[in-house]
């Protein structure tokens, strides 16, 4: 463990880098960790964890920027009607039935998806929760009248859309 490395080590404080591992890895918040290590008369360097969040953060924008999940161009998302959103229901509801408002293959924005296709659908509301905050987003399958669509990723997109990052697997 972390304090007894510390120890071993003759070191008065817990580098940033750890500090911010329990932070990313385990929602630990600074301020607790720092708290608790004060109580043994340890301390935290802060320079580090404030140095590995601004790193963390960058990493993240330029994953966002680039691709989502599936690898599809982020820019496909852009194409979608701004005036479009889906509504989150899954603190009450597993399932939903709801309407696709649009369908995306990984380069544009379509009509239909046929038996194969990898792309992702947007509803009016949505019971699948979207990865944001560390939390990974929820997976499952979409039935409609005609297909199956398993659902690899649920993501949030811009403009209060959820997306539902998939394969057709009927239909």
């Amino acid at each position: 463990d972390m304090e007894e490395e510390m120890k071993k080590n003759n070191q008065t404080q817990l580098s940033g880098k750890n500090a911010f591992k329990l932070y990313d890895t385990y929602g630990f918040p600074l301020d607790l960790t720092e708290e608790i290590l004060e109580e043994k008369g340890f301390g935290v360097d802060e320079d580090g964890f404030k140095e590995a969040m601004e790193v963390q953060r960058k990493k993240a924008r330029s994953a966002r920027k680039k691709t989502n999940y599936m690898g599809a161009d982020a820019t496909v998302y852009e194409q979608l009607d701004k005036a479009l959103t889906t509504k989150f229901v899954g603190y009450d509801k597993l399932i939903s039935d709801t309407v696709v408002t649009a369908l995306t293959t990984e380069k544009e924005v379509v009509q239909a998806l046929v038996d194969g296709d990898k792309g992702t659908i947007v509803t009016e509301e949505t019971p699948f929760y979207g990865t944001m905050g560390g939390q990974v987003g929820d997976k499952g399958i979409i039935v409609t009248n005609g297909g199956e669509f398993k659902v690899e990723e649920t993501i949030h997109l811009l403009g209060g859309k959820i997306g539902h990052v998939g394969t057709v697997v009927k239909g």
